[in-house]
């Protein structure tokens, strides 16, 4: 979504990083931090509004965003998948203005088991 009238820091695009694991849970995101951070640095694929994430390890995606629409929107087909970390190129609250950044085909908000970088004990975030 756009705040403010912009895409995070005026942006056109952003890369995500979409790897089936077996779990969620922090183990297993700590598990494939290295898969997800070396995955950032390859060329993406660009995505479209409208268009889809498969996840797999080893790939990338670039989330091309439409200037002319308040909001643009992806789907993540996770069906082949028990649970999918994520690694973005920015923080996905970024592009919260009015709705949650990641929603089941139901149109419920799905938060995150885990979360790097970790929030400290005391700031708010959930672990």
């Amino acid at each position: 979504q756009k705040v403010k009238g912009a895409y995070a820091d005026n942006l056109n695009s952003m890369k995500v990083v979409a790897i089936p694991v077996a779990k969620a849970t922090d183990k297993t995101l700590h598990g494939v931090t290295k898969d997800g951070d070396a995955s950032l640095k390859q060329t993406c694929k660009d995505v479209k509004p409208g268009g889809t994430i498969i996840p797999a390890n080893g790939t990338c995606h670039k989330l091309v965003f439409d200037q002319t629409l308040w909001q643009s929107l992806f789907t993540v087909n996770a069906s082949n998948a028990v649970a999918v970390a994520f690694f973005t190129e920015h923080f996905p609250t970024e592009f919260e203005a009015t709705a949650h950044y990641l929603k089941d085909k139901n149109g419920e908000d799905i938060e995150p088991v885990a979360e790097l970088p970790e929030k400290k004990s005391g700031d708010g975030g959930s672990t």
